[in-house]
């Protein structure tokens, strides 16, 4: 099969379900009920990126946080003071 006329193919199908429905004259109840029936649409996840580590300038920044932590503690503990 083609992809390109395969695509959304679930998701045409169900907003073709619910149109039908809303045609029909269905009351508001009726037409909770009958979307509910089809179920939720659930993504197949195609095509999405791989969920990686965050890295950037958010762990440059922890970086230097730690860093300048512990120079500040080492000058705290220099001249014989208890850490």
């Amino acid at each position: 099969m083609n992809m390109k006329t395969n695509a959304f193919a679930r998701a045409r199908a169900m907003a073709s379900a619910i149109s039908a429905m809303m045609a029909a004259g269905l009351s508001g109840f009726e037409l909770k009920q009958g979307i509910f029936g089809l179920g939720p649409y659930v993504s197949r996840g195609k095509g999405g990126k791989v969920a990686r580590r965050p890295t950037g300038i958010a762990a440059a920044r922890r970086a230097a946080l730690k860093k300048r932590n512990r120079a500040k503690h080492r000058a705290a503990c220099k001249g014989g003071r208890s850490c």
